[in-house]
């Protein structure tokens, strides 16, 4: 009974301890001020290891990024860094794609104002 209580306490400590180095790679500490988003997702890539997608012609539109975070998972600083963007991100798999984000379809009435 003595063994199996220890055993049991040995696989719950090695069961943690592959899970916090499981998600321990996706948690990111940034600082940057006015900063590229190419230069953020570098960054994000050096320390996650995940890749990045985005198209050339969508630099010149991403506008300077200020973020300071210090061990937050990385949908949480994405989420941050792509607040003030005209773009927005989903990660699939190891790959944080960058997509247009979509125009919100507005309705007029026939007087050209909003219908609600």
């Amino acid at each position: 009974m003595r063994n199996t209580v220890r055993l049991i306490a040995l696989l719950l400590i090695f069961g943690f301890r592959i899970y916090a180095n499981d998600t321990a790679g996706d948690m990111v500490s940034l600082s940057f001020k006015k900063a590229p988003l190419e230069n953020v997702l570098k960054e994000i890539r050096r320390q996650t290891g995940y890749l990045y997608a985005l198209q050339d012609q969508w630099k010149e539109k991403a506008k300077p990024i200020d973020i300071s975070v210090s061990d937050v998972p990385l949908d949480e600083a994405l989420t941050i860094v792509f607040q003030e963007q005209p773009f927005t991100y989903a990660i699939i798999g190891k790959t944080i794609v960058i997509k247009e984000r979509e125009a919100i379809p507005t309705h007029a009435s026939r007087d050209g104002k909003p219908a609600f």
